[in-house]
């Protein structure tokens, strides 16, 4: 029950950078810091949500079928991953 909580969490966590981002994107909320973080964060999370999408998926079908909280992640991690692969079009 644990380890499908913490991939829950690391889902909800990667959905809520990218978030972030468009708000501060679509608000025009511009600043050095912002600017420094952005660039340092992007690509690590760009490279966990590529790992954690089939992670998730694999470990939902194995193990955890009856989990809402995972799939609910799940679902929104897939949304986010379709969004920001889009952004690049």
């Amino acid at each position: 029950m644990a380890k499908d909580r913490s991939f829950a969490y690391w889902n909800f966590g990667i959905v809520s950078y990218f978030l972030v981002l468009y708000l501060l994107y679509y608000f025009k909320i511009d600043s050095t810091i912002i600017g420094v973080l952005r660039e340092i964060f992007t690509i690590p999370f760009f490279v966990l949500l590529l790992v954690f999408a089939p992670l998730s998926i694999i470990q939902y079908r194995r193990h955890y079928r009856n989990s809402t909280l995972l799939k609910i992640s799940i679902f929104l991690l897939l949304i986010c991953l379709a969004l920001v692969i889009i952004s690049f079009f």
